[in-house]
Formats: structure tokens, C-alpha cells, sequence
């Protein structure tokens, strides 16, 4: 196997674990922007709660993610909190029967 040969696997297997991560990423992210509108707030960032975060720790055996976000308002305050949303496949049409809210 030539040099040329191993750098060309080496950068098609970083773009796959990119292209997993991103794609894996985007519908959430999707999800949690409708959820902020619906709310007329802004979604600044977020990231997943580790298994000891958020409102429900150590609780990981249901279908649903769960995420640190911080938003800003009408107003423009920003807030910070957590959020516990139904996954793409198991949610519900209204953003607001899918999404539980625990504000800092």
C-alpha cells in the first residue's frame, strides 16, 4: 500500500466521522430552533447534556435529548436553561407537547 494510498483512507474516514457528526447534529438543532420560535425566543447555542446534566440525571434509558441552551428573548435578555426534547422520529407535531423546560 503506497503513501498516497493510506493518506487517501485516512482523510475519507475523517470525512465520514465529520459528515456522521454533522448530520447527527442538524436535526436537533432543527428541532430545538423550531422549539425557540414557537417560544419567540432566539437560539443562540447548544449542547448536549453529558449523563449527569440536566433536569433528569443519570435517567438515559427513553428516546429523548436532552440540551443546555442558552436563547435570548424579546427583550434581548439572554437566558440559559435546559431542555428535554422527543427525538426527530418520535415527535409530535407542536413543539410545545415535546419539549420540557427547566430554566437556570
Amino acid at each position: 500500500m503506497t503513501m498516497a494510498t493510506i493518506v487517501l483512507w485516512v482523510m475519507l474516514a475523517l470525512l465520514g466521522v465529520v459528515a456522521i457528526f454533522g448530520l447527527g447534529r442538524s436535526p436537533w438543532k432543527r428541532q430545538l430552533e423550531s422549539w425557540a420560535n414557537e417560544q419567540d425566543l432566539t437560539l443562540i447555542r447548544f449542547r448536549s447534556a453529558m449523563f449527569f446534566e440536566g433536569p433528569d440525571p443519570w435517567n438515559r434509558s427513553d428516546e429523548r435529548g436532552r440540551f443546555k441552551v442558552w436563547v435570548t428573548d424579546q427583550s434581548g435578555a439572554e437566558r440559559q436553561g435546559w431542555v428535554v426534547i422527543s427525538r426527530g422520529w418520535d415527535r409530535k407535531a407542536d413543539p410545545e407537547e415535546t419539549a420540557e423546560v427547566t430554566w437556570d
